[in-house]
């Protein structure tokens, strides 16, 4: 069994490339191609700063564990990490974790979270707490992720706090698309921010978060 970690202090990449479709339920898919990336990544907001198919979001599909194809090297508090660690310690923002019950029936919102609890593994033990944190309506609480609609980015981050995830890993978004949402996306991160998380954002412009968050880095792509 992968180990979920306490706390991520620091999260580097070296020399790490990788080419491979992308893509998101209900959101779209893309070719996008990573090469030779070097940083290191602590605690804080990150706007990757570039173009759609610039690396952004092959960045955002290799921090989250879901391609194994990667090439080069990534640490995880001072310990080399494969995907799997990864993908235990990692939220792709918008994706379900897809957590069943008896086996085969997909679990609402609210009881992915209630499994998070119950296991330890949350920030929080309060339910109604992290609904709020997350801005979660207490109709769509209930439902299977699915049929969520435009709350499934959110649930994904409040079930990825709930299961003690340290790194939020969005796909490319527009930047228009993060002007349009800043309320929503405002209560999220300071939410995120506050328990130590790395949130990795790729987007076009290098501004896209101002008003948005108070502090955060800007990696380019360009």
């Amino acid at each position: 069994m992968v180990e979920i970690l306490e706390t991520v202090t620091s999260l580097k990449m070296e020399n790490v490339s990788g080419g491979f479709d992308c893509g998101l339920d209900n959101y779209g898919t893309m070719r996008d191609t990573l090469g030779h990336f070097n940083y290191q990544f602590s605690s804080g907001i990150y706007l990757v700063e570039g173009e759609c198919a610039t690396g952004g979001w092959a960045l955002s599909t290799i921090l989250s564990g879901k391609d194994k194809s990667f090439e080069g090297k990534i640490v995880l508090n001072d310990k080399e990490v494969t995907y799997d660690k990864l993908l235990q310690n990692s939220c792709y923002v918008g994706e379900n974790v897809g957590l069943k019950k008896f086996g085969f029936v997909p679990m609402t919102v609210k009881e992915q979270i209630e499994y998070g609890i119950n296991k330890g593994l949350s920030f929080s033990n309060d339910i109604e707490d992290i609904r709020q944190k997350f801005g979660l309506s207490s109709e769509r609480f209930n439902r299977d992720f699915r049929h969520i609609s435009g709350e499934r980015w959110r649930a994904s981050m409040a079930i990825g706090y709930a299961l003690g995830k340290k790194v939020y890993c969005f796909p490319w978004i527009n930047s228009r698309f993060l002007f349009s949402h800043d309320s929503n996306l405002k209560l999220c991160l300071s939410s995120l921010i506050l328990v130590g998380a790395i949130v990795i954002i790729p987007t076009t412009y290098a501004n896209a978060l101002d008003g948005i968050v108070k502090e955060y880095t800007v990696v380019s792509l360009k």
